[in-house]
């Protein structure tokens, strides 16, 4: 994955020498082990990613518990259902990266292990731009 990762950081800074990106503001998310990817992504790439959007996804073990060089005051939005297998993980990932000082939102919805309703989203989005203001 960390090959996939690196391209993915290059391609980015690759981008934003010939648009308009706003290299403050770049958001990852993921689904499941998508969201794994997206904490991933994060923990290796501090300094280009800003913000995470977790949906029903949790922190791989490996990185679990690593406080050197995880990434401090970032941004994460958990998408989350009480019914999903990997909700109460994802509440100790919240934990952890409060203990971090990473500003976290969780929202809930009905489901289970599934894509969170577009109204959802919306709410993290919205939170997320109020985030970037500050």
């Amino acid at each position: 994955m960390a090959k996939v990762i690196t391209d993915l950081a290059l391609t980015i800074e690759s981008l934003s020498e010939s648009l308009p990106i706003d290299k403050s503001k770049i958001i990852v998310s993921g689904f499941s082990a998508g969201a794994m990817g997206a904490h991933f992504f994060s923990y290796a790439e501090p300094k280009l990613i800003s913000a995470i959007i977790i949906n029903s996804g949790t922190i791989h073990q490996d990185l679990k518990g690593v406080v050197t060089g995880h990434p401090k005051s970032k941004r994460v939005v958990f998408l989350a259902s009480p019914t999903d297998y990997g909700y109460k993980s994802m509440l100790e990932d919240k934990r952890f990266l409060d203990s971090l000082g990473w500003k976290t939102k969780w929202i809930e919805f009905k489901g289970g292990h599934r894509l969170a309703p577009k109204d959802i989203y919306e709410k993290d989005f919205a939170w997320l731009r109020i985030q970037f203001r500050e």
